[in-house]
């Protein structure tokens, strides 16, 4: 209690005894937590033990005497302790903790012992299951594989061409055969080719027409299994054309769209590099080909400049050569910007009297190029149609010339007043 009241003298206002209450308080915590209650835990297990002595239990005293209880008198206890030796003890003489440590050992090896027996049983056991699930599988397998059934494969094609020769509509490469058999006629033409695989000598024709039957009877000749036979197949015949192979130099466009963040836009026109490739294929593809573009592509929030690789949309029978450009996109934020320029009228100047003689006009530019515009680089006619009497009122204002890398421009104000000089207009 005298380190209690040391620190509730050192404390000073509510928040230093709030401080020594919760520290107190933790103090407390500690003690229950690991003395008092670990004490009132064994004192109850004490208890228990003392409650569950019978006769002909072996014990051990507290004094270290081992003996087996051969009466009960409430408190009083009377032990054998060897030899027709009695001992009369109390209840509270006898340790718990003794008479487990000794006689636990034992209890231990017993334990073990049941546990190895069971495990032995349930090693058996287990050897009998799998000797059993594996009579029904060497039943069920032969009984499943005798079966019919239906597998698909694959069917290539292979060629053997003239020289600078290629086909005028490319051989399909999704062609599937749907085969039936029995399991195991399946299984082992699987194991010997997963697909089949044909080959055709061109070399000697320019056209071929492979039939349905040849095509089916072509199919089951390269299947390793003669026991197989075809139910479907997706192509009825083929017709196969050859043409010289021609090659031409294209220009590339960019297919795709461009969207910018608000205040951004190019600051440059796009650029392919290279901006033309060489394309190859059949002579009748290639001819009338006289450019060619990039795969679609949509670039979206741009904010900043980026370079791409992008390929082609090329037909089957066709190459390239390069196969892909390097699309660069040149990004920037634009401004506001503001200039006055004069207003012109290409005919009848001295007939025409209009004002104001100048009009501001607001567009957005590039950071970059903000400095190089002037009013001299625009051009703003007044629109006067002489096929109508003219009449005192306004004139629209048309902008003729104009920078390429500004955008959004508009004029203020739209029209001009004009006034005819009496006597100088003549329609």
């Amino acid at each position: 209690m005298l380190l209690f009241n040391v620190l509730f003298l050192q404390a000073g206002g509510p928040q230093s005894n709030m401080t020594s209450f919760v520290f107190i308080l933790a103090m407390f915590l500690v003690f229950w937590l690991f003395i008092i209650r670990p004490q009132s835990k064994r004192q109850k297990e004490q208890k228990t033990f003392m409650e569950s002595l019978q006769k002909g239990d072996e014990i051990v005293t507290s004094s270290g005497i081992l003996g087996r209880i051969t009466k009960i008198e409430d408190s009083i206890i009377t032990i054998e302790v060897g030899g027709k030796v009695y001992l009369r003890i109390t209840r509270s003489s006898i340790s718990k903790e003794l008479t487990e440590s000794v006689h636990g050992a034992g209890k231990r090896l017993r334990q073990r012992a049941r546990l190895n027996s069971q495990i032995e049983r349930l090693k058996a056991d287990r050897a009998i299951l799998l000797i059993c699930l594996g009579i029904a599988l060497a039943l069920w397998v032969p009984t499943k594989m005798a079966q019919v059934y239906k597998s698909e494969k694959k069917v290539f094609l292979d060629f053997r061409l003239p020289p600078n020769t290629t086909f005028s509509r490319f051989p399909p490469k999704d062609m599937v055969v749907v085969v039936e058999g029995t399991g195991w006629n399946l299984l082992y033409d699987f194991i010997i080719a997963a697909h089949v695989r044909l080959t055709y000598d061109l070399r000697y024709s320019r056209s071929f027409r492979l039939s349905r039957g040849q095509l089916r009877t072509d199919i089951l000749n390269g299947l390793f299994s003669a026991k197989l036979k075809i139910v479907e197949l997706n192509y009825d015949g083929l017709q196969f054309d050859l043409e010289p192979v021609l090659s031409k130099k294209v220009p590339v466009f960019f297919a795709g769209t461009l969207h910018f963040e608000k205040d951004y836009n190019l600051k440059a026109p796009l650029r392919l590099t290279p901006d033309s490739i060489t394309v190859f294929g059949p002579d009748s593809q290639i001819r009338p080909l006289i450019s060619i573009s990039t795969d679609s592509l949509a670039l979206n929030n741009l904010s900043q400049s980026l370079t791409r690789a992008l390929s082609f949309s090329l037909k089957p029978e066709w190459s390239a050569q390069p196969d892909r450009v390097m699309l660069d996109v040149q990004v920037e934020k634009f401004t506001e910007k503001s200039l006055f320029v004069p207003v012109t009228l290409p005919q009848h100047s001295d007939s025409i009297k209009y004002f104001p003689t100048q009009v501001r006009i607001v567009f957005q530019i590039g950071l970059s190029r903000y400095s190089e515009v002037s009013s001299s680089d625009f051009s703003i006619e007044a629109e006067f149609d002489t096929a109508k009497t003219p009449t005192p009122g306004s004139l629209p204002l048309l902008l003729s010339r104009q920078p390429s890398f500004i955008r959004n421009v508009r004029i203020f104000p739209e029209t001009v007043d004009y006034l005819i000089v009496e006597g100088v207009f003549k329609k």
